[in-house]
């Protein structure tokens, strides 16, 4: 059962992300997010510090939650899969949202979560191996980031690939690229 905080969070991410499809983060003011759900400002606050951590808040809920039982290598496509189709379904809003923040807070909201998968697949990849752990942590970093960089590349339209096509794609670097790493460390 949600708490009565939750649901109040929901609403304002409802509300938010109703606005993010018509535009961009910017230009959005917490008045209308309240106005929208028949709230009011003090209970935004209540909440939310701010606008981009109702952002980062909704993010998680929307996209980066349904992953978090997909773990390993042996489940990275679906992982993946899941976490591309959210996206897709949710283009215009995450689109809208990610415009107008700061690098920083794209690492927030977006690269934390795909760094986590990275991780567990470089994980079990690894397993088994006497590896240096800075090693494990650089290489977990450096795909993070391309892969978080590709990701918001394929959500502004600038990679035109189906989700298929981005997961075969992403895949292919996983293994051969992360296995290449991990095994030249023998």
């Amino acid at each position: 059962m949600q708490s009565r905080s939750d649901i109040t969070k929901k609403l304002l991410a409802e509300s938010l992300e109703e606005l993010l499809q018509e535009k961009t983060l910017n230009k959005i003011s917490i008045k209308e997010i309240v106005s929208g759900c028949n709230l009011n400002r003090q209970t935004f606050y209540y909440h939310f510090e701010d606008i981009h951590k109702l952002v980062e808040w909704s993010f998680k809920r929307l996209i980066m939650d349904p992953l978090s039982e997909y773990q390993g290598e042996a489940l990275w496509q679906e992982g993946l899969k899941e976490l591309l189709i959210n996206l897709e379904k949710n283009r215009k809003v995450c689109k809208h949202a990610l415009c107008d923040m700061t690098q920083d807070q794209i690492y927030h909201l977006f690269y934390k979560d795909i760094a986590i998968l990275v991780k567990k697949a470089v994980d079990e990849i690894a397993e088994d191996k006497e590896i240096n752990f800075i090693y494990i942590e650089n290489i977990t970093t450096y795909f993070s980031i391309s892969f978080g960089s590709i990701i918001e590349q394929w959500i502004f339209g600038r990679i035109h690939q189906s989700v298929d096509e981005m997961i075969n794609f992403l895949d292919t670097l996983i293994k051969d690229q992360i296995h290449g790493a991990i095994h030249r460390l023998k």
